[in-house]
């Protein structure tokens, strides 16, 4: 459930040096990836008013959002793939 929250800091790397600038740019691409589809779920539920600038308190919705989101395909994903792997090992 960190995932968006720790992107977000890690993106905040890049405006320290051109060292940290590496780390700015692996932050900001996991915040585009894991970072709109809470946005985008509070929208459809309407949570949040379309086509504004979040801030303070309503982020704490979408990051509510994008942890439950994002833990649940982690988790189908980790299933998906220990339960192919111990069928193809009790195969074997």
């Amino acid at each position: 459930m960190v995932v968006s929250p720790a992107a977000l800091g890690l993106y905040g790397f890049y405006f320290v040096g051109p060292f940290a600038a590496i780390f700015g740019m692996f932050g900001l691409v996991l915040k585009l990836i894991h970072g709109s589809v809470g946005y985008n779920l509070a929208v459809m539920i309407d949570l949040v008013p379309s086509h504004t600038v979040v801030e303070g308190a309503d982020r704490v919705q979408i990051e509510i959002i994008n942890g439950i989101f994002w833990s649940l395909v982690y988790g189908v994903l980790c299933f998906s793939w220990c339960y192919f792997r111990e069928s193809r090992a009790n195969r074997s």
